[in-house]
Parts: structure tokens; C-alpha cells; sequence
């Protein structure tokens, strides 16, 4: 429906998740997460094609279900698959997904390599390459030291809501690691936070680096403001976009405005 809504403009992310307490508290045995993930994608995939749907799995069986109302773009709208690692590069390249990484800028290179090299060696590559993104917490101020108190004040609010069943377990994810300070964050290349054009250089330094070709980024989070993330949005549509395009050629002009709320 908001395929057509959209005028085949939709785009949906699909992850298995990472916190096995949320897993268990839904009755899924961690363990076979990943075989259940992928067969329930199968499944996805396969009624966005289908006037009927009969699926037998290990895990669900569907027997002559009706599909009522198919996607606008064929055979289905684009898929996004949230990518942590190398490793983890080479089943979304061979199914010729989207990807969007969240980690550490020194790691993105070898993520978007894997890809591209799955990719070239697959039977998909004479198809227009997907994109390749990082999901960054940007804030734009009118100086770097207004932007870097913004982040600040609003991260331990994120932080604490983000990470409440682990920190309640005494425990910490295995993949995504995020500081519980907002200055760490930014030394990771995480987050971005300072003025227009510091942003826009730290932005396109980070594409260029890691190989990407495609940006995402989280303006609202914690405890910030709406005037806080109103004004960010409105300087980095103003400021930062266009000297973002100026500096990447290479990278899509497509750039999503993603907020986060926590």
C-alpha cells in the first residue's frame, strides 16, 4: 500500500536484530535466529510476486494464500540490510541489497570491499551497482562548540534507552558498540557535530574513505530539542548538502533525512 501511496517511491530496511533478550522475550531461540530470518524474508520476497502464496518451511508453512494487493515497483521495492562487518557484506551483495552501515569509520572500507567484490563476482554485476551508506548522528550549529553541547546533553538520554536491557542484564552487544559519551562518538566517526562546513568535510572525507555511495542521517535522538533539530535539519539542507555534493561528486544526491526519537 504505501508502495502505491508513494508512487513506487518505498524502500524497506529488513535486520534480524541484535539483543537476544528482546529475541527471548518473543519465544525466538537465538540460535536459530539467523535461519529463521532468512526463511521469513524468503517468504517476504516471494508473496510481493505471487497472485498466490504457498510457502512449506522449516519454520512457517503457508498453504494458498491470497495476495490481494501486490507493490508497485516489480518485482519489489528496494531492500536495505544493515551491514557490521566484512563478513557480513557477502549475502546481502548476492541478493543485490541495499546496505547501510552504522560502525566506526575505520571499518568501512573493508565492509564496502567485501560488498563490491561479492558483487563484481556474482552473476549481478552488469546491474547498476546498489547503494552502499552509513547511518551518521549529524547536528549542525553555528559553531562547532554549540553543535558538540547539543550532542552532549542529548546522548546519555539515547544512550541509557538504547542500551536499558543490556546494561538491566549486565551485559554488552557483541557487534554494536556505542560509548556512553557523546565525544567518544565523534572520535569514532559516528556522529558528526560542529559547523556547516566542518560537518560537510568530516561527511565527505568519510564517503570517500570508506568507499560509499550513500548517506543516512539520525538529526533527532535523546534529549535534544525540536527548535535543536529543527535548526540542524534546516542547516544542513541549506549548508551542508550542497557543499556535500560539491565535494563528492561520485556520491548519490539521494540523501535521506532519517530521525530517531529515544
Amino acid at each position: 500500500m504505501l508502495d502505491h501511496l508513494s508512487g513506487g517511491r518505498f524502500e524497506f530496511g529488513v535486520g534480524r536484530g541484535a539483543s537476544p533478550f528482546e529475541l527471548a522475550a518473543l519465544g525466538v531461540d537465538t540460535e536459530q535466529s539467523a535461519k529463521m530470518y532468512a526463511e521469513s524474508l524468503e517468504i517476504i520476497r516471494a508473496y510481493f510476486e505471487s497472485d498466490e502464496l504457498t510457502y512449506d518451511g522449516a519454520y512457517w508453512q503457508i498453504k494458498k494464500l491470497p495476495v490481494e494487493m501486490r507493490p508497485a515497483q516489480k518485482p519489489h521495492p528496494q531492500i536495505w540490510y544493515a551491514c557490521a562487518s566484512p563478513e557480513s557484506a557477502a549475502w546481502p551483495s548476492r541478493n543485490g541489497f541495499n546496505i547501510v552501515c552504522g560502525g566506526p569509520s575505520d571499518r568501512l572500507r573493508a565492509i564496502t570491499d567485501a560488498y563490491r567484490s561479492e558483487w563484481n563476482a556474482s552473476m549481478l554485476k552488469d546491474r547498476a551497482e546498489p547503494m552502499m551508506g552509513i547511518n551518521r548522528y549529524i547536528i549542525v550549529a553555528e559553531t562547532d562548540e554549540e553543535a558538540l553541547n547539543i550532542g552532549r546533553r542529548a546522548w546519555p538520554t539515547f544512550y541509557q534507552n538504547f542500551m536499558k536491557l543490556w546494561i538491566k542484564n549486565n551485559s554488552q552487544p557483541i557487534t554494536i558498540k556505542l560509548p556512553p559519551d557523546f565525544d567518544t562518538l565523534v572520535a569514532r566517526g559516528q556522529a558528526v557535530a560542529g559547523r556547516a562546513d566542518s560537518v560537510a568535510s568530516t561527511l565527505a572525507a568519510q564517503l570517500e574513505a570508506g568507499g560509499l555511495n550513500y548517506l543516512i542521517g539520525s538529526f533527532v535522538f535523546g534529549g535534544m530539542s525540536f527548535d535543536e533539530a529543527a535548526s540542524s535539519i534546516k542547516l544542513f539542507s541549506e549548508r551542508v548538502m550542497p557543499l556535500l555534493k560539491n565535494a563528492v561528486p561520485a556520491t548519490s544526491d539521494r540523501t535521506v533525512l532519517q530521525t530517531q526519537q529515544a
